[in-house]
């Protein structure tokens, strides 16, 4: 399974953990109330049931991923060894307050106190992977060049279906991977190939072709100049 949906997963076993924590939340504050209704309180404390079952589910078929996931490395490096610690601490988190629910009926007053633990576990645990991969790979998608004195944010993704449809056209795309420039270098590069044939890409074209080239093939221009 992909790193992404992973991530997506993840964040929507938050997501169902913060709705189950609203029910149950509603249902203990509505007995206080003047006007209360229990139909409410059982429709909230069975939607929280629901979401409760949902979550436990998607919990074990992440744990089981991950699991697996965890045999690819020899040696497990800092993020994984705490991000697999939080991870296997829910699961006991998940049995006591189950166990509470159906057995120790005696401790359901400290119910929302578990619950609580452990959503703030599950917090602490989806941003140490998936909020990182999220953000990396967003990250990692695009770049920002200077076009026109103006910064523009280029989609390395489009950039690279550009490159591997137009620049075929001239050449072998070996000829385009051979090369490592500056990203003056691959500006002048694009330039000189839509003189050839300006109709070859568009404004927009080359800027995302350019974007790709200097994202993957490119040299600080910095570093290149005291080398």
């Amino acid at each position: 399974m992909k790193p992404i949906t992973i991530s997506i997963l993840a964040f929507s076993l938050l997501i169902i953990g913060i709705i189950a924590a609203v029910f149950v939340l509603i249902h203990l504050s509505r007995p206080n109330l003047p006007a209360h209704n229990p139909n409410h309180s059982k429709f909230f404390r069975s939607a929280h049931r629901i979401c409760g079952y949902i979550f436990f589910i998607l919990y074990l078929f992440i744990a089981v991923i991950m699991f697996k996931k965890l045999e690819e490395f020899n040696m497990l490096p800092p993020k994984a060894v705490i991000h697999a610690y939080i991870g296997i601490t829910i699961f006991p988190l998940i049995i006591i307050k189950i166990c509470i629910v159906r057995l120790f009926k005696k401790f359901y007053n400290r119910l929302p106190v578990y619950g609580m633990i452990l959503l703030i576990a599950v917090y602490l645990q989806v941003p140490l992977y998936a909020g990182l991969y999220l953000i990396s790979a967003i990250r990692s998608q695009y770049v920002v060049i200077s076009e026109k004195g103006k910064f523009v944010m280029v989609n390395v993704n489009v950039g690279r279906q550009v490159v591997q449809r137009k620049c075929v056209t001239c050449h072998s795309l070996e000829r385009v991977y051979a090369y490592v420039k500056t990203e003056s270098g691959w500006r002048d590069y694009v330039s000189r190939m839509r003189a050839k044939d300006p109709a070859i890409m568009s404004d927009q074209e080359a800027l995302e072709a350019l974007g790709y080239l200097v994202k993957n093939l490119g040299i600080d221009d910095t570093k290149w100049m005291y080398n």
